[in-house]
């Protein structure tokens, strides 16, 4: 059986159009370090950007659990300064 040029064609070009996952950096490891840091000791931009991050799979793995954990945190605190406000 020949190889059909066409299908060869579509597959070289579907292979080289086909997003590659971006090489994480030492500075990018270092930033997402320091947010991770920042939002462990519990700040609140800093959570919440953590999971948009694990949420776009910006720096980080992408993962649905761990982006709602971090937004979840993040919510947790702003109540906490809402109800406080009253």
């Amino acid at each position: 059986m020949k190889p059909n040029p066409m299908a060869c064609a579509f597959l070289l070009l579907l292979a080289i159009a086909a997003p590659l996952p971006a090489q994480q950096t030492q500075a990018d490891r270092r930033q997402i370090a320091e947010i991770k840091a920042k939002a462990e000791k519990g700040d609140v931009d800093a959570q919440y950007d953590l999971g948009n991050r694990y949420a776009t799979g910006e720096g980080v793995a992408k993962d649905a659990v761990e982006a709602v954990k971090w937004w979840r945190k993040a919510a947790e605190q702003t109540l906490k300064v809402i109800e406080n406000a009253k």
